[in-house]
């Protein structure tokens, strides 16, 4: 029977969705806009997915978005409003998510900054004047109390005998 070979792609979509012929996902989906011959702006109206998350599911470029898997409820029913498989295109967007995520792209360290010398030499001197200046008021305090009259120690008074 040729009924069900020659079904078109949105209402059998288990058929070919697997293969999609080395396709991102991002392609297919909007090969599967494409075929319905809707724009963008149609599509997010009548699916009713804001259209800058179709862009991005089309276009695989998530880097607008914090979390990606935040996209996946709108996937589905973008995916459903397609005629697409709307489990198959939520574990394939999963995959495809996680592999990217498994490959992250290195980004290098910058440089070390080079000390100088001077910046050594600087925080030494602060430390070393800081600690003269805390030795010199220690010094006053105990020359301070030692030179007001009466405050040397007096001998305790004797205990009276009983």
């Amino acid at each position: 029977m040729a009924g069900k070979d020659a079904e078109p792609e949105e209402l059998n979509p288990t058929a070919k969705s697997a293969a999609n012929h080395g396709q991102s996902l991002g392609e297919f989906l909007l090969s599967s806009r494409q075929r319905r011959e809707l724009s963008a702006a149609e599509a997010a109206n009548q699916a009713r997915v804001p259209q800058q998350y179709i862009k991005m599911l089309e276009g695989g470029d998530y880097r607008l978005i914090s979390d990606q898997l935040y996209l996946l409820p709108f996937l589905r029913k973008y995916a459903g409003f397609l005629g697409l498989d709307a489990d198959e295109i939520a574990m394939r967007f999963v995959r495809e998510v996680q592999g990217a995520e498994s490959h992250p792209i290195r980004i290098p360290d910058p440089p070390p900054v080079a000390r100088t010398r001077r910046s050594g030499w600087l925080t030494s001197l602060a430390v070393a004047l800081f600690v003269l200046i805390a030795l010199y008021l220690a010094g006053i305090g105990r020359h301070r109390v030692a030179a007001v009259p009466g405050t040397a120690e007096k001998a305790a008074p004797a205990k009276p005998n009983p």
